[in-house]
């Protein structure tokens, strides 16, 4: 419907603003955070279970996004 094309062009035209004002990795961090974000925020409003495979996916996302910090500690050092 119009209403969802007029959605999606409205945040997409937002992640975009967002972008250029903020770093690329930081930018990166914040879109990779929305997958387990959103599954929590299904929980509590939708009631909808977290399923084995949904925490497995969840946690290989978190490693994904610690991984490059934690390499970078390991740097600095």
């Amino acid at each position: 419907s119009f209403g969802y094309g007029a959605l999606f062009i409205v945040t997409g035209q937002l992640i975009i603003y967002g972008f250029q004002r903020v770093e690329a990795q930081i930018g990166s961090l914040i879109l990779l955070i929305e997958i387990p974000i959103a599954t929590l925020l299904a929980l509590l409003f939708y009631h909808e279970p977290i399923t084995l495979k949904t925490t497995i996916g969840g946690l290989f996302i978190l490693t994904a996004i610690m991984l490059p910090e934690l390499s970078a500690l390991k740097t600095k050092k």
